[in-house]
C-alpha cells in the first residue's frame, strides 16, 4: 500500500539483485513485478485526483513532502518527485511543502511555489498529496487545513493519516491500497 519506495538505495538494489540472477541464469519474477509495481504506484495519485477533480490543468494541488523519506533531504528517486513532474505536466499550479528537502527540490523545479509553512502552502489549494510520512504531517490541525483550502480532497499517499479523522474534518479522502 502506498505510493512507492524510493531513496538511493532500495531502487538501485532491487535492479541489482535482478541483475545478478540474470547473470545466474534465475528468472527472479518476484523481484521484477516487485520493480514494476512501484514504477507505477505513484500514478494512482494523478489518477486519484483525475477522478475527483476532472481535468487537472489550472487547478492548484498542494504536495506534502518533497524526499523520499522522513528525516532527511534527499530526493534521489524521490516518489514525490515523480508526482511533482506529472502534475506539471497536466497543467497543475503547483506548491510543495517539506521540513527539509526545499532547497534540493528548488535544483529541480523551478517553476512550484515551495513554503516553510504547510498552512500557507495548503491556502487555496483543490487539493493535497501526502507524499512524504513527516511525523510533522501527524500533526497538523487538520481542521485548520480544511478551513484554508479551497477544495477538500486529500490523497493520503502514504496512508499516515486516519481516514475516519480525515472525513470527519471534511475530507474527501483517499489512501493508496487501503480500504478505508
Amino acid at each position: 500500500a502506498g505510493i512507492g519506495y524510493g531513496g538511493s538505495c532500495l531502487p538501485k538494489d532491487t535492479n541489482g539483485l535482478l541483475w545478478i540472477a540474470r547473470e545466474a541464469g534465475y528468472d527472479f519474477k518476484i523481484v521484477k513485478s516487485v520493480i514494476k509495481v512501484n514504477e507505477r504506484q505513484y500514478k494512482i495519485v494523478i489518477e486519484k485526483l483525475q477522478k475527483y477533480l476532472g481535468k487537472l490543468k489550472g487547478k492548484t494541488i498542494g504536495v506534502l513532502g518533497l524526499a523520499f523519506k522522513e528525516n532527511t533531504d534527499d530526493i534521489r528517486e524521490s516518489v514525490s518527485i515523480k508526482i511533482i513532474g506529472e502534475l506539471l505536466n497536466e497543467g497543475v499550479e503547483l506548491k510543495a511543502h517539506d521540513p527539509k528537502a526545499i532547497n534540493n527540490a528548488m535544483k529541480v523545479f523551478g517553476n512550484v511555489a515551495y513554503f516553510e509553512d504547510p498552512y500557507k502552502m495548503v491556502k487555496d489549494a483543490d487539493a493535497i498529496v501526502v507524499a512524504t510520512e513527516w511525523p510533522e504531517y501527524k500533526e497538523l490541525d487538520w481542521r485548520r487545513v480544511k478551513d484554508l483550502m479551497k477544495g477538500t480532497l486529500m490523497i493520503d499517499g502514504r496512508n499516515l493519516l486516519d481516514s475516519e479523522e480525515m472525513k470527519k474534518y471534511g475530507f474527501t479522502y483517499e489512501g493508496i491500497g487501503r480500504r478505508k
